[in-house]
């Protein structure tokens, strides 16, 4: 059973780096549909977190909000802390995109020094990029600069400070 999972996840995976959303989804909720027969409740929680992905790469950041606060609630930060801060970046995300920038900030500032030592260049350029955005919807281009600045450095490995802003 367990290699069928490793499968069907894979294969989300895959579709989802295609951009076939829909496709990835049907992958991700077959692993949860077996839920009760899987073992590792990580696979279920990052099942959910993946069609959080999907649903907010489709701008359906509700259903993707709802998928991510399922993930978080089978992988508790307390366990998984770094599976925590990562959902924590896409949470802010859509937060930002939805124009709560204060909450977005914050929720940035959890995950912030949790992925810091950590090699995910992804998210830590994630958190970077957004908060330059979040300075250039403020009018603070100068200040939005760095932090993009800063994106560059951290997708290419560099582990530098995330972006200091004020909210």
């Amino acid at each position: 059973m367990l290699d069928y999972v490793l499968l069907r996840m894979a294969e989300g995976i895959m579709a989802f780096l295609e951009e076939q959303h829909e496709k990835a989804i049907h992958h991700f909720e077959a692993v949860l549909g077996l839920e009760s027969e899987v073992k590792d409740k990580e696979l279920i929680a990052i099942a959910n977190f993946w069609i959080g992905r999907c649903y907010r790469h489709q701008g359906r950041y509700d259903d993707a909000l709802g998928y991510v606060a399922k993930a978080r609630a089978i992988a508790p930060e307390r366990q998984f802390p770094k599976m925590s801060a990562v959902m924590q970046v896409l949470v802010g995300w859509i937060l930002f995109q939805e124009g709560e920038l204060n909450e977005a900030a914050w929720i940035l500032g959890e995950a912030e020094p949790v992925l810091l030592g950590t090699d995910d260049s992804v998210s830590r350029g994630n958190i970077n990029s957004t908060y330059g955005r979040m300075e250039r919807r403020n009018g603070k281009y100068d200040q939005a600069l760095k932090c993009f600045a800063n994106r560059r450095l951290a997708t290419s490995g560099i582990h530098q400070p995330v972006c200091l802003q004020i909210f």
